[in-house]
């Protein structure tokens, strides 16, 4: 998972990746919503309102001089 992580740094870098292997038609079909695009502006802003928040060193104690 780490590499993954170091070669992709955010979810545009996996979306470029996936336009580029899959055939024209399926990443057509996938990137579209139906009729004017309303599903993917509605999911687009789904997403907009949600934070996420990370939790890094949980319950570790971590010294800093």
């Amino acid at each position: 998972m780490r590499r993954l992580e170091q070669k992709y740094l955010a979810i545009s870098d996996l979306r470029m990746r996936a336009q580029r292997r899959l055939p024209h038609i399926a990443w057509e079909y996938l990137d579209c919503g139906t009729g004017d695009d309303r599903g993917v502006q509605r999911n687009l802003d789904g997403l907009a309102n949600i934070t996420l928040l990370p939790r890094l060193l949980k319950g570790k104690l971590v010294m800093v001089k």
